[in-house]
């Protein structure tokens, strides 16, 4: 939009002096202005150009401009300031011409002017030096995030309703008011970007699959917010959110809400060991469903809540468009929830893991892929690899240090080692496959993993880090 400027000295620049002692003289509605402006030149969403007659001391007394979406174009013109008062209340002249009503003529010429003005190349007209005056703006009017502001507007604007004489401008503010209620209450993409070009490319792989499948996403790809992604486009669609997401702790149910959160998914329901009124906020949910009314919701639950038959009752009373989000999915498999998987009914079902396969279970990996209608390489896969390449994640090396376990831990070790021989199948050259052989593999592996001897390697290593860079 073009903004004119006026000067009686051909000489004269705007410095940031004249924006301060300007600032001194707004009112609430003015300092509310300059913190919307500052927001948008923070995120890099507005560009701002003024410019000047070159010759004379006459003034630039543009009210015109263009917007365009990269498809359409609208173009305006005329007497009025674009201000709410100026359209609204005043008597003047507006000229608006649209692409698409085969009114495309109207803009070639006006487009070459107007890119000359823009970019400072015009016969007639030069830029004045903007870039002091939006340093000031924003180290004076900026901090406040998006729904701050939204919150003040929505303030401003009932303040000006209730204040409005003419009709047409109430009727106008009023919808600004409802527009802003909307906003507030919607859920959206946290970041103004947009998904990337990965999450919208998983989406669309999930929908190819049948809404199932497998996120095989390497740690620090953002499996949560892809997977939350779906959510948002389903809500689309369905114009609600329905979801139950499966966690293996405590801690990742608090993650997860967060995550949520900034969706502005509102309607969550955590349950775990920590949850106390839980039963009551996920049975308000299935009354209004029983009800007919749409609601929405975000269920975040332990996979040990999961199998309670507490929970269990009223997740059955979930509607089956309800996508279930399984975190960690390889604990899906394990004998406590397989046991539950014939009798699940949500048919739209996500699950997310760095590493799917189970280890030491080539059954219940099958049993998994199985419940997910997934195999390897799975519906979208994001190997780290991959992530590394594309500046994701950085770049890291491994420095393998060996630790021999204590002679407890050996000797326990080589006790359960004995037990699994007793299940060798010779024939096949492999462990018979049994819910007892998973057990003791598994708590073998406990072994390993918390061997006494890496805490020493561990304060080794930091020792060699911290005495090699300086403390």
């Amino acid at each position: 939009v073009l903004q004119g400027s006026s000067s009686s000295d051909s000489d004269y620049n705007f410095i940031a002096e004249d924006f301060y002692a300007l600032s001194k003289t707004l009112d609430e509605y003015g300092k509310h202005f300059f913190e919307c402006i500052a927001w948008l030149i923070a995120s890099k969403r507005i560009d701002l150009r003024v410019i000047r007659p070159k010759a004379g001391s006459g003034i630039s007394h543009y009210k015109s401009g263009v917007f365009h979406d990269g498809h359409h174009k609208v173009k305006f013109k005329g007497s009025c300031n674009f201000t709410a008062s100026g359209l609204l209340q005043n008597l003047e002249e507006l000229d608006v011409k649209l692409s698409w009503n085969n009114e495309s003529d109207a803009f070639t010429e006006y487009d070459e002017v107007y890119e000359a003005l823009w970019n400072g190349t015009s016969d007639y007209a030069e830029l004045i030096p903007f870039e002091q005056i939006e340093e000031a703006i924003v180290q004076t009017y900026g901090g406040k995030d998006l729904e701050e502001l939204l919150v003040d507007e929505h303030r401003l604007a009932n303040q000006k309703a209730k204040q409005a004489r003419s009709v047409s401008y109430k009727e106008a503010l009023d919808g600004v008011i409802k527009e802003i209620e909307a906003y507030r209450l919607s859920p959206r993409f946290p970041y103004s970007a947009g998904p990337r070009e990965y999450q919208r490319e998983a989406y669309q792989n999930w929908l190819g699959n049948g809404c199932k499948g497998i996120f095989a996403m390497a740690t620090g790809t953002g499996k949560t917010i892809t997977s939350l992604n779906c959510v948002l486009e389903e809500y689309k669609k369905l114009r609600s959110y329905k979801t139950v997401i499966i966690v293996p702790t405590t801690v990742l149910v608090e993650q997860w809400e967060k995550e949520a959160r900034k969706f502005n998914f509102r309607s969550i329901v955590k349950v775990s060991s920590k949850s106390k009124n839980w039963q009551s906020e996920l049975k308000e949910v299935v009354m209004q469903l029983s009800y007919g009314v749409t609601a929405s919701y975000v269920v975040i639950v332990t996979y040990k809540s999961f199998c309670k038959d507490q929970f269990q009752s009223l997740f059955k009373r979930l509607p089956a468009e309800t996508v279930l989000i399984a975190d960690e999915a390889h604990n899906i498999a394990s004998p406590q929830i397989a046991a539950l998987l014939p009798s699940v009914h949500l048919q739209k079902r996500i699950g997310l893991s760095a590493t799917p396969k189970r280890v030491y279970d080539l059954e219940g990996s099958i049993e998994m892929e199985k419940f997910f209608a997934d195999t390897d390489p799975y519906t979208y896969s994001f190997t780290m690899e991959r992530a590394i390449a594309e500046g994701i994640l950085c770049q890291y090396y491994y420095y393998p240090r060996l630790v021999n376990l204590t002679p407890s831990e050996l000797e326990e070790y080589m006790l359960i080692t004995r037990k699994l021989s007793r299940f060798y199948n010779g024939a096949e050259d492999n462990l018979i496959a049994s819910q007892v052989v998973q057990q003791l593999l598994m708590k073998r592996k406990r072994i390993i993993h918390k061997a006494h001897g890496k805490l020493g390697a561990f304060k080794q290593i930091l020792g060699n880090i911290i005495e090699h860079r300086g403390k």
